[in-house]
């Protein structure tokens, strides 16, 4: 046969072969939820981090991260790997969101009496209402091979945290996912 027909054809395999290990593996987390190590952790370090890991990849689809940190005391008990692979979700969607050619981030930390609040907004075409209503149901997903196990697990592990989730959006409106996990003052506990 034509060399270059397989190696492509091995390409393609290899990459579907990856993206099933991938869904396998999610299943597989997502069937066992692993409880979180709570630790002291501030919110402006892990969203920072994940800002600073992801612009990268959202300037290759020509989107812009911009963050706006407010909170007098950003800190809450948590897990700071968990909450950053909920970030990575939730900035990595919008940057898919966007995929028609550009937009903008807006990351934002800010804290209220008892919580601390992060967002990610993005200037994408925005979901329609019954979209929007299965937004964290697993395996919905609105990218052809999306698992949509993503925002399933970003929910959970909110969940896991004492916090809660919003979602606000509106077809030509963008999209905001807003994460508010309990305040801690640093005179508490551990």
């Amino acid at each position: 046969g034509d060399p270059v027909r397989v190696r492509d054809a091995t390409r393609v395999i290899k990459q579907e072969i990856d993206r099933l290990d991938r869904v396998i593996k999610a299943l597989l987390d997502f069937g066992r939820p692993s409880a979180p190590t709570l630790r002291m952790t501030n919110v402006e370090d892990v969203v920072s981090d994940v800002v600073l890991f992801t612009r990268q990849f959202a300037g290759q689809s020509k989107v812009e991260i911009e963050t706006e940190f407010s909170a007098a005391d950003p800190l809450v008990l948590a897990d700071a790997d968990q909450l950053k692979q909920v970030f990575v979700n939730l900035v990595s969607n919008a940057v898919q969101a966007m995929e028609d050619g550009g937009g903008a981030i807006k990351v934002r930390v800010w804290d209220d009496d008892a919580f601390v609040l992060a967002s990610v907004a993005d200037t994408g075409p925005g979901m329609a209402p019954e979209v929007l209503e299965k937004v964290f149901d697993p395996f919905y997903s609105t990218r052809d091979g999306g698992t949509g196990l993503g925002l399933t697990i970003v929910h959970r592990i909110i969940d896991q945290h004492g916090g809660r989730v919003e979602v606000d959006s509106a077809p030509g409106r963008g999209t905001r996912f807003t994460v508010a996990l309990p305040a801690r003052s640093r005179g508490e506990g551990s």
